[in-house]
């Protein structure tokens, strides 16, 4: 199901130069109206860095999982069932999915054109893991073979990293596309293992030891393990990486939040949605400086956040009243 926006990519105004003088107050008028916030644009805060994302047919909620380049992979909440969605940042279209006829289809880590994700099966309790080619629209099963359930949550080239679980624990995996062979990953302390994001041989998770959640980052070519933990909480979840940059959730006793890591400064900073409730900003997956989760008021929903542009990306609505106002403008500047 396609669900289409009208955007507005590029605007060129030639005039000569004269013109352009005796119609300087109208375009003045449209510039105050930018920063003064009239279109939902506060250039230069760190809310108009944040892009709320909803599928149209997620009347029950939209999150979101995944990021490669200009495309967002995550999950709709229908009235039918969960749906995997591909969300078109520039083109602001959502296409919806569902794997093989399932009741729920979960979409959680992109790479390119690769999806990857789980789905259930009409009256089993159970997932399977999937990688989805979005060009060829093939699908491949991805299940380990000691686990029941399957869950796929990030891809990087030929390696795809998640869980599996069966009646006595559940254990993380990484899986080699090239060889089509698991390596899983039980924790050597706990037995409780959960691998959620993946750059190249970097592999981040957490495990848990005693009820509480410890964060590590995982080197495959080395096999070596750092610990991340963010200072804000007692428990740290990263679950997304690309490059220098991590992403996840710390928690307290009584509160959480979401943190970006810099590897390359060794410091932690808060990432928190202006439009969700206080405290549930869950960053999920990052690529390059921007960052998508899900944010909770009355229901989840996904967003968008790039820390690299300051100026942010505004509202698809913003943009068609940004294109009214300067259309009238050019009107003006044709009579004059």
């Amino acid at each position: 199901m396609l669900y289409a926006a009208s955007s507005l990519t590029k605007l060129q105004v030639l005039a000569p130069k004269q013109t352009i003088a005796n119609s300087l107050p109208c375009i003045r008028l449209v510039i105050l109206l930018l920063l003064s916030g009239a279109f939902g644009i506060s250039s230069g805060t760190a809310n108009a860095q944040f892009l709320t994302i909803n599928d149209p047919s997620g009347f029950n909620g939209t999150s979101a999982f995944g990021i490669s380049g200009n495309t967002v992979v995550g999950r709709s909440e229908t009235t039918s069932g969960d749906r995997g969605f591909l969300y078109n940042v520039p083109a602001n279209t959502f296409t919806d999915f569902n794997i093989g006829g399932a009741t729920n289809t979960e979409a959680f880590g992109i790479d390119g054109n690769i999806v990857v994700g789980a789905h259930d099966l009409p009256s089993i309790s159970i997932f399977y893991g999937y990688m989805y080619n979005t060009t060829t629209s093939a699908v491949t099963p991805i299940n380990d073979p000691l686990g029941t359930d399957t869950l796929p949550y990030g891809i990087s080239g030929h390696y795809i990293v998640g869980d599996y679980g069966n009646l006595i624990a559940t254990d993380g995996f990484i899986y080699d596309i090239a060889t089509a062979s698991f390596v899983d990953f039980p924790n050597p302390v706990s037995g409780q293992t959960f691998l959620f994001g993946i750059s190249g041989n970097e592999v981040v998770g957490y495990d848990n030891v005693g009820g509480l959640s410890n964060g590590f980052l995982y080197n495959i070519a080395s096999d070596t393990f750092t610990p991340l933990t963010d200072p804000m909480g007692n428990q740290t979840e990263p679950t997304g990486i690309s490059g220098n940059y991590v992403v996840g959730q710390y928690f307290t006793t009584n509160s959480e939040g979401g943190f970006l890591y810099d590897m390359a400064t060794n410091s932690y900073s808060n990432i928190t949605d202006p439009s969700g409730m206080p405290g549930y900003t869950d960053p999920w997956a990052i690529d390059d400086t921007a960052v998508v989760g899900t944010y909770y008021t009355s229901q989840f929903n996904g967003f968008l956040y790039n820390f690299g542009s300051p100026a942010g990306v505004p509202e698809p609505g913003a943009i068609v009243l940004l294109a009214t106002a300067l259309a009238a403008g050019l009107g003006t500047i044709r009579r004059r």
